[in-house]
């Protein structure tokens, strides 16, 4: 009995023992499970149509599609493109309120709206089919209200609407209804239908306004299913709102009242799932929508209130995360409507009115603790300082101005040591600048302003350890900047205000000071004292703020010094020392402030630096951790690097990755001795265990997402190929890598082949433009990486064809050649022609003006013979006759003198014809006002006349030549025109003189009459033309048949320009 007992009493004991660890695993569990997931927000600032998104989808592509009461949005990583209902479009959209989203295994996108029917979207064309309810067409769909779509085996879409379930047939554009019968009890049970799904064994179930109903693979007939638990009957009056199937096989059952059920079929059990108010892992909303189960096996409910909840399938609890106003990374609105997986991991969230949050478990890893204006019982202030956990796994954080925060093993709330100036026992500031716990497991805190303090734990109160100047051994300043404890125990402490290095004696409670000496070339350099380090040898490394690397001997009692030395690269990078750190395999790590990282070499006492330019983020490197791997963690002023320094490869992560911030701390790094890492900042601290941040693997599509001509967008047609004008020379690519964990780290190149030889990196830079390229074929290609680097190296292209101008085809230049010889022989026979005619009518003219000149002589031959001289010889005669003494009678006289007077005349108009002497004596203007006079006189053309003085503006020869040119002008109006009236207008402009005649005769082809090679028709012209070229003008005839004639001269009094005669 005894025995038995006693065996008895260990199982108990036994039991019990399992029962409690059980317990503290549940609660580590539990505590693990219920971190704060971050999300990414995206709403109507980013672009997006509107802020409810109830319907989400990938394509084939990798676009991400958003369905809103207002449009639907495509979204490429960078921006929304919206598509909304256009009425004067008939391939628009046809509702922009859209309630499901449906991408088949063909590739096609299905878009159910609540107002339009359905609508498919061709992406060749970038426009929409639709297909909506008619009451005149009975195969057309029952209501134009679509809630939910479904794709079974056959590829037949099944629509559930509130008249009933459709089914359409993609292929031939057939629709079939479904509707309850009351008299055929194998009907569907209520038209009422708000949710349809296909599972994997091809049966159809059917969510309808009461009940739930299954159609078999290839059946017509419908099986109604009793959903069956205590406390709920989900078949009989309670709506269902979505249906689904795990992984398992496990059919789930949503409610928009009655909440979540479960059905195992092969076991025949159902589970049933209601909030509980006193049970923080339950359900957070009986209002239940969507369930989704991701890569991960994370079971996610949505529900309607109660935020996004994640239901743990083992632990059979339920953890909620909810909308938090003090949180911008948590979710934006406890309304949840969509839940999506894409391609490369991502969870989408669509909410009532926050938009769509996008859930990054990569970001996950990260584990970030700020200050929560709002907990108490979190991080005191963002300012971390210092990181440590003690050996019983406690954390305890400095912060700058929040005092001393600490966090037991386990739990996730922080409790705060601050400084009462009314408790001596209190911390001694607020103001931590390191902590450490010595292997005594005595707690050392260091403070900006007031010293040391020794934290007793027994006691609960803090030992405060300050400078006194009247005490021998005691501190040298009270600015404390780092502490630490070497292999032997000895506390070694780096002040910040000029004090140096200090040695702790915990003995005698006194420190023995190390203090920069001029003139001792073994002493420390630099008193300000940023870091201290031990390595494997013993050799004690001390860090200064701007005096370089120390390197203690404590054999000797003496100090090596390692300076910057700007012409030696194999010096130390920078003066400023951040952290020193040795690897498992014995490496010396030093982290600058300005130089980047530095490697020392034992053997030659030299340096290797890497820095930004080995990718790096940052030369400025505040802490420095090393993990299994072999890499480094670095934290830096713009993020945390991990270096492998083997291959110089550098993965930086940023606050998009999930750190707290960018900027760190100096002193504020540590791994525990579970492996797990902290690094500090000014924006709070982060902890993660490297070996879980993975890189990213998926391979992001690559698309083209815009292309322009001119910067205006133009549609890609289907087909890839695109057909440009020889002028269309100036054109654009927009790309995009669809990878959206961090849109703005992926990385591009391009090329286009048939110009560029290699690929151009672009960077981030998501574009491509050319510009003035030569007709021809051409293959554009853009390729994109993640942000880890991995790249799709197929990527997207399109062809491109720059058609030549027609001048550059083939049959132009055959037709041209053609035509250039026919021009050129038909030229050249004009030219013959031309020149032919041109002598033809030089000769004609001189000859014309030989005969004229003889004309003319004979002429003034005549008149001196025939006139003058018969006069002359009468007079001769008379004179010899009357020479006689009789002596001469006095008509005889008078008849001589008349005779002379004739002769006079005669020799004046013989002058004047010859020469205008009146042009001498009475000027250009009065001269021509006198002969206008005469000829309206003698002519019968009344010839009105207004002439401005401009007979002192012009050269003799040029007045001669205006002057003969109207009189030829009005010669040709008396003796051709048959003109009733003419005038005469001159008139003086700034640089030239300007004469116009005018008739209302009968006028003349100008063009014809010039062409025509008749010198008799054409002398006058000609000669005009003539005179003109002489004194430098223009001339500008206008006239045609029955419109009179208009004479336009234009003499300039300066320069000399071509004649032109011109015909209007």
């Amino acid at each position: 009995m005894a025995t038995g007992g006693t065996y008895s009493h260990q199982v108990a004991l036994k039991r019990r023992a399992a029962t409690a660890l059980l317990a503290v695993f549940l609660i580590h569990s539990v505590n693990a499970q219920q971190a704060t997931l971050r999300f990414k927000r995206m709403s109507i600032r980013e672009g997006l149509s509107q802020s409810t998104v109830y319907a989400i989808a990938q394509d084939s592509i990798g676009f991400v599609w958003l369905g809103t009461q207002s449009g639907l949005n495509r979204y490429d990583g960078y921006t929304f493109k919206v598509y909304a209902h256009d009425g004067d479009e008939p391939h628009s959209l046809s509702d922009d309120y859209i309630q499901c989203l449906l991408v088949t295994q063909s590739g096609d996108l299905w878009i159910g709206t609540a107002r339009g029917g359905l609508n498919r979207y061709d992406q060749s064309n970038d426009q929409f089919d639709s297909y909506r309810s008619d009451p005149k067409d009975p195969h057309s769909l029952s209501s134009n209200n679509v809630r939910a779509l479904c794709e079974d085996g056959d590829g037949l879409i099944w629509i559930a609407t509130p008249a009933g379930l459709n089914c359409l047939d993609p292929v031939h554009k057939s629709i079939r209804h479904f509707a309850c019968d009351p008299r055929i009890p194998s009907s569907l049970s209520s038209n009422d239908v708000k949710t349809v799904f296909c599972d994997s064994r091809g049966d159809l179930w059917i969510g309808t306004g009461n009940k739930v109903d299954k159609l078999e693979a290839h059946s017509d007939k419908f099986v109604h299913v009793q959903l069956k638990q205590t406390g709920w009957q989900g078949g009989n009056g309670i709506p269902i709102s979505n249906i689904y199937e795990d992984r398992r096989g496990i059919m789930w059952f949503s409610s928009i009242v009655g909440g979540l059920s479960n059905y195992d079929r092969t076991r025949d059990k159902f589970n049933h799932y209601r909030h509980d108010e006193k049970d923080r892992h339950s359900i957070g909303s009986d209002h239940v929508g969507v369930v989704y189960e991701d890569s991960r096996g994370n079971f996610w409910v949505a529900t309607y209130g109660g935020g996004l909840n994640r239901f743990d399938r083992t632990l059979n609890l339920f953890f909620r995360y909810r909308h938090d106003p003090f949180d911008q990374e948590s979710l934006a609105d406890d309304f949840v409507g969509k839940i999506m997986e894409d391609g490369s991991g991502l969870l989408w969230v669509g909410t009532g009115v926050g938009g769509v949050c996008v859930l990054d478990w990569r970001k996950q890893s990260f584990v970030v603790h700020r200050t929560d204006p709002s907990d108490k019982s979190n991080l005191s202030h963002n300012n971390v300082r210092g990181v440590i956990e003690d050996r019983d796994g406690g954390l305890w954080v400095a912060t700058m101005g929040g005092g001393l925060n600490y966090r037991k093993p386990g739990s996730n709330r922080f409790s705060q040591y601050r400084n009462n100036p009314r408790d001596p026992r209190s911390i001694s500031s607020d103001f931590i600048t390191c902590v450490l716990q010595r292997r005594n497991g005595e707690l050392w805190i260091g403070t900006k302003e007031d010293g040391l303090c020794r934290y007793d734990r027994n006691s609960v109160m803090f030992i405060r350890i300050t400078r006194d100047p009247r005490k021998a051994g005691s501190l040298g300043s009270n600015a404390i900047e780092t502490m630490y404890e070497d292999r032997s125990g000895v506390l070694w402490v780096g002040t910040f205000r000029g004090a140096g290095l200090h040695r702790y004696d915990d003995r005698s409670g006194r420190f023995v000071r190390y203090d920069p000496n001029p003139h001792d070339t073994t002493s420390i350099c630099g008193s300000y004292i940023t870091c201290i380090h031990e390595d494997r040898k013993g050799n004690l490394w001390v860090g200064t703020l701007s005096e370089g690397l120390n390197r203690f001997d404590r054999r000797r009692n003496c100090f090596v010094h390692y300076r910057h030395l700007p012409l030696d690269r194999r010096s130390l990078s920078n003066d400023g020392i951040e952290c020193i750190r040795e690897d498992a395999n014995g490496n010396l790590w030093i982290g600058t402030s300005g130089g980047g990282l530095d490697l020392y070499n034992c053997e030659s006492e030299t340096f290797v630096r890497f820095s930004d330019r080995d990718g790096l983020p940052n030369n400025v490197i505040y802490g420095i951790l090393d993990d299994s791997h072999g890499n480094l963690w670095l934290s830096t002023n713009r993020g945390l690097s991990r270096f492998d320094p083997r291959n110089r490869l550098a993965r930086n992560f940023e606050v998009d990755d999930g750190l707290q911030g960018n900027e760190f701390n100096g002193g504020a790094f540590f791994r525990a001795n579970d492996g797990r890492f902290y690094f500090g900042g000014i924006d709070g601290f982060v902890a993660f265990y490297p070996d879980e941040i993975q890189d990213n693997l998926h391979v992001p599509p690559v698309a083209l997402t815009n292309f322009r001509v001119f910067d205006e967008p133009v549609r890609v047609p289907s087909g890839g190929r695109i057909a440009l004008r020889y002028d269309q020379n100036f054109f654009s690519f927009e790309f995009a890598a669809l990878d959206f964990a961090a849109p703005q780290k992926n990385k591009y190149a391009f090329k286009l082949e048939g110009v560029d030889r290699d690929w151009v990196a672009a960077g981030g830079r998501r574009y491509a433009s050319y510009t003035n390229l030569d007709p021809g074929e051409y293959r554009f290609r853009a390729k994109g990486s993640n942000r880890d680097g991995i790249w799709n190296e197929e990527g997207a292209s399109v062809r491109v064809t720059i058609l030549p101008p027609f001048w550059s085809t083939s049959w132009f230049r055959i037709l041209a050649t053609t035509a250039v010889i026919g021009a050129l022989g038909g030229a050249y026979s004009f030219r013959v022609r031309r020149l032919h005619r041109a002598r033809e009518t030089q000769e004609l003219f001189s000859r014309r003006l030989i005969e004229t000149q003889e004309t003319e002589r004979r002429r003034i031959a005549g008149e001196l013979h025939d006139g003058i001289g018969q006069d002359l010889l009468i007079i001769h005669n008379e004179l010899q006759q009357k020479m006689h003494p009789r002596g001469i009678s006095p008509k005889v006289l008078q008849e001589l003198s008349k005779s002379i007077i004739e002769c006079i005349n005669d020799v004046r108009q013989i002058a004047s014809n010859l020469h205008p002497h009146q042009l001498e004596r009475l000027g250009l203007d009065k001269a021509i006002e006198s002969d206008v006079g005469k000829l309206t006189h003698s002519s019968g053309v009344n010839i009105s006349v207004k002439v401005e003085p401009i007979d002192t503006l012009l050269a003799a020869d040029t007045k001669i030549n205006i002057y003969r040119i109207v009189q030829e002008a009005l010669s040709n109006v008396v003796k051709h025109s048959r003109a009733s009236v003419a005038s005469v207008e001159i008139s003086k402009r700034k640089r030239s003189i300007h004469v116009l005649i005018k008739d209302n005769g009968d006028g003349f082809d100008v063009k014809r009459r010039l062409s025509s090679g008749v010198v008799e028709e054409s002398f006058g012209l000609i000669s005009m033309a003539e005179r003109v070229k002489l004194i430098g003008g223009e001339l500008e005839i206008t006239s045609a048949p029955m419109k009179g004639t208009s004479i336009n001269l234009r003499v300039p009094l300066s320069s000399t320009t071509d004649t032109r005669i011109t015909d209007k």
